[in-house]
């Protein structure tokens, strides 16, 4: 039997790190969270991947 899985994939700011944190123990306390270190993020709301 196969269980389905939310995923939550979002990018933040290094600043925000612990407040998400916060947000997510306090809605999923054995949620499972994994941070990486990303140089660039291009689309809606971030830098013009068109340049």
């Amino acid at each position: 039997m196969t269980e389905e899985t939310e995923v939550l994939y979002i990018v933040i700011s290094k600043q925000e790190v612990s407040t998400l944190n916060k947000i997510v123990k306090s809605i999923d306390k054995s949620a499972f969270i994994t941070i990486h270190d990303v140089r660039d993020v291009f689309g809606e709301g971030f830098l013009d991947i068109s340049k």
